[in-house]
């Protein structure tokens, strides 16, 4: 499975990219808004961990690549919850192309892909508090967002009774529902 932008070509995650994955869980800058820096060994796991979860259809991690040069830019990735209704939407991006628009660029073909082509009904998207230039990005879609508060997002959890993920108050958190289960349920209620 892949999808592209204009600039950049999103492929799933291969064995051949455990160099590159695991130097964006080791660099500083990358990880600010991230949950921090792991060692060596945990970004390893890190990356076999999303290998198998992507042959399991339990995530789909995509390695962001230059349509140019195929240099490799960042990762994106759909990981299904078993805690929360939504599909949680993320991107890391090497820490010289932050700030460049990849991100921008590439999340509404992500959300496109999200929506279209797998029909997820809802995404969810959490990012530190302080990473601006995301919550900017955000904020910027088309589709029908709502930021969701840490006492919002941890009483939607299918099983209140999971703590093994923490939602935390140094996050934000956006719901995007896909727009045409939103037309769906408009012509059914309107």
């Amino acid at each position: 499975m892949q999808f592209e932008s204009t600039h950049y070509a999103m492929k799933l995650l291969h064995q051949n990219d455990e160099e590159f994955f695991t130097s964006q869980y080791q660099d500083p800058a990358t990880c600010l808004h991230t949950g921090g820096v792991f060692t060596l060994e945990q970004a390893q796991q890190r990356f076999h961990f999303c290998l198998k979860r992507n042959s399991v259809g339990t995530m789909l991690t995509f390695m962001i690549r230059s349509r140019i040069d195929n240099q490799a830019l960042g990762f994106c990735a759909l990981i299904w919850s078993k805690t929360l209704a939504s599909v949680e939407l993320g991107i890391s991006l090497k820490s010289e192309n932050i700030g460049k628009g990849i991100a921008k660029e590439v999340l509404p073909d992500l959300l496109n892909l999200a929506f279209n082509s797998i029909q997820i009904p809802l995404l969810m998207i959490r990012t530190d508090k302080n990473n601006l230039a995301m919550i900017k990005t955000i904020e910027r879609f088309s589709c029908p967002i709502r930021q969701m508060s840490t006492a919002q997002i941890n009483s939607d959890r299918k099983n209140p009774d999971d703590s093994n993920v923490v939602y935390s108050d140094a996050d934000y958190y956006w719901y995007i529902e896909n727009p045409k289960q939103l037309m769906v349920s408009e012509k059914i209620t309107g």
